[in-house]
C-alpha cells in the first residue's frame, strides 16, 4: 500500500502554465484528428460502392473529430477566464486564443459540410444499388415496367350485360 494516488487536476485547478501545455496538447490533437477525419471522409465519398457500415463510420468520424474540438474549446475558454483576469498582461494570447475560437468554429462548419456530403454520397450509392437490384430481379422474373403498362388491363371483349342481352331467351 505503499503506492501513491495520483492526482490530475481538472481545469479549473490548473494554473495559467499548465493550462497553455493543455491547450497545446489538446490543439495538436484536434488537428491529427481533423486531418484524419478529412482523410477518411474523402474516401468514404470517392468509394463508389455502397456498403452497410459506411453510415455508422461516417456518424463515428463525426463524433469524434467533435468530442477533440470540444476539449480543446473547453481547455480555450479556461484560459480566456484566467486571461480576461489581465487582459493588459495577456493581449497577444488573448488574440492567438480568440483566432484559435474562429478556428474551431469553421471545423466544426466543415465536419458538418463533409459529414452531409458523405451522407449524400452513401444515399446515391444506396439508390444505384437498389435501381440495379430491382432492374435485374424484373428481367430475371419477365415481368414489364414500362411506361405505358397498367396494372389491371381492360377487357376488349363484349361486357357481360351485352352478352346477357345477346344470348338470353
Amino acid at each position: 500500500m505503499g503506492e501513491k494516488n495520483k492526482y490530475s487536476p481538472g481545469l479549473m485547478a490548473m494554473d495559467i502554465e499548465s493550462l497553455e501545455g493543455e491547450a497545446k496538447a489538446a490543439q495538436s490533437q484536434t488537428n491529427r484528428s481533423f486531418d484524419a477525419f478529412e482523410g477518411d471522409i474523402e474516401v468514404i465519398i470517392n468509394l463508389g460502392m455502397f456498403e452497410e457500415d459506411s453510415a455508422k463510420q461516417v456518424k463515428e468520424l463525426k463524433s469524434n473529430a467533435g468530442d477533440t474540438l470540444t476539449r480543446y474549446e473547453e481547455i480555450l475558454s479556461r484560459l480566456e477566464a484566467s486571461y480576461s483576469m489581465k487582459p493588459e498582461k495577456f493581449k497577444t494570447q488573448i488574440k492567438d486564443m480568440n483566432d484559435n475560437f474562429g478556428v474551431i468554429n469553421t471545423r466544426r462548419y466543415q465536419i458538418r459540410k463533409l459529414s452531409l456530403e458523405a451522407s449524400k454520397a452513401i444515399e446515391q450509392e444506396r439508390n444505384k444499388k437498389e435501381e440495379k437490384r430491382l432492374s435485374t430481379s424484373r428481367g430475371a422474373t419477365g415481368s414489364r415496367g414500362g411506361e405505358g403498362d397498367k396494372m389491371f388491363k381492360l377487357s376488349t371483349g363484349p361486357t357481360p350485360e351485352r352478352i346477357s342481352l345477346e344470348y338470353t331467351p
